[in-house]
């Protein structure tokens, strides 16, 4: 769902803000991430991308916020274009929720 609302430039913007501001956060990134990359001998920087998703939800859930709406406040500085985000999210989830309801696929 992220992926239609903001660019990939974004996302990863928000998260690179979250890690700034949460140096816990970047410490467990990058522990997971050295370990998953020893078992799987996967690169580092995709399996830090995911880690950083991982724990970011980890964050919002503490706070008990939208994992989404918390990659907002990282991701777009303006207040307002987060506003407008958030409502067309709503608005293709209500979309997404009536098609499913209407086909039986809910």
């Amino acid at each position: 769902m992220i992926h239609k609302l903001l660019t990939r430039e974004q996302i990863e913007k928000g998260y690179i803000r979250f890690l700034e501001k949460n140096p816990l956060a970047l410490m467990k990134v990058n522990n997971r991430s050295q370990q998953i990359e020893i078992i799987l001998g996967k690169k580092l920087s995709n399996i830090q991308y995911i880690e950083t998703a991982n724990i970011l939800v980890e964050y919002a859930e503490t706070i008990g916020i939208d994992s989404f709406e918390y990659l907002l406040l990282y991701a777009v500085e303006s207040v307002e274009e987060r506003q407008k985000i958030i409502l067309l999210r709503d608005e293709l989830t209500k979309h997404d929720y009536s098609v499913n309801k209407y086909t039986g696929n809910a």
